[in-house]
Order: structure tokens, then sequence, then C-alpha cells
């Protein structure tokens, strides 16, 4: 188990990687509860910043 985790840590992030792989758990509930499940929706929604997050 904590061979996965050290192999999550170093695994350069994918835009298919779920927000819970790289941010804290309060802000990957809230980034989901938006609609935004995937660090690739995250980068989407920061570069057209003309939708107010829910």
């Amino acid at each position: 188990m904590i061979e996965q985790a050290a192999e999550l840590a170093a695994a350069t992030p994918a835009a298919k990687h779920a927000v819970g792989m790289r941010l804290r758990p309060m802000v990957s509930q809230r980034l989901r509860n938006a609609g935004i499940p995937t660090l690739g929706d995250l980068v989407a929604y920061c570069n057209c910043a003309c939708r107010p997050l829910a």
C-alpha cells in the first residue's frame, strides 16, 4: 500500500486524473460538487473564467 502511494505521488499529473488525486479532500469535494471531477476539467474551467463556480 505504501509503495502504491509513493507511485501515485511520483506520477505526472494527467488531465484524466481525478482532482482528489492531487488536491486536499475538502477542495476536491467542492470541485466535484461543482461539476469539475478531473484535472482536465479544472484546467478547462481556469482557462474559461466566464463561468461562476457553483
